[in-house]
């Protein structure tokens, strides 16, 4: 979207922080991937309250991680992709205080959201209907954010897609899948 709207040099301004900001989301999948299956077992075996405790910590682990790796990205990025990519390439891609915002955002919700969809993957074999509402939860994501996307890359440049991926991971993932699993444990 982004190379269409604003041509195949503006990938670049997008790329290379959003590289940078993975790290937050890696993190939280390697916290958070072996949970999957101990959820299923403890599940499988009527272990609630240690699946409700596991959760939460998971939550607060994976999201204060990302807090404190997005904020210090936010002010470090600059001076990581001059060392990463060099001054002059840095330079001529230097992201916007709004990008990294929006990047930083983005990751804070992804990191949870991984801790979330361990739980879901463990509730799915159980037989209810964890994968649907997920399937369904990404479904509406990318029917909010892709013409958001759109709309937005007019206003706010290489931020807009960002902004618009925000926008819908918590209106049609975050929220729905909090309520979701409160409903459930």
């Amino acid at each position: 979207i982004i190379a269409r709207a604003l041509g195949a040099s503006a990938v670049a301004a997008y790329a290379v922080p959003a590289q940078l900001f993975g790290l937050v989301t890696s993190v939280a999948i390697m916290l958070t991937g072996p949970l999957w299956p101990a959820y299923g077992e403890a599940l499988a075996q009527g272990d609630e309250a240690w699946v409700r405790r596991t959760f939460r910590a998971s939550l607060w682990v994976s999201g204060g991680l990302a807090i404190a790796t997005a904020g210090l990205l936010i002010p470090l990025t600059p001076w990581l992709m001059r060392v990463w990519i060099g001054q002059g390439a840095s330079a001529a891609i230097a992201p916007s205080l709004g990008l990294l915002i929006a990047l930083a955002l983005w990751k804070m919700l992804e990191a949870p959201l991984r801790a979330c969809a361990m739980l879901m993957q463990g509730l799915s074999g159980l037989g209810n209907n964890a994968l649907k509402f997920q399937f369904a939860a990404a479904l509406a994501c990318a029917l909010v954010a892709v013409p958001l996307k759109i709309a937005l890359i007019p206003w706010l440049g290489v931020a807009g897609p960002v902004w618009a991926t925000v926008i819908g991971l918590s209106l049609c993932v975050a929220a729905p899948t909090f309520l979701y699993l409160r409903k459930r444990l």
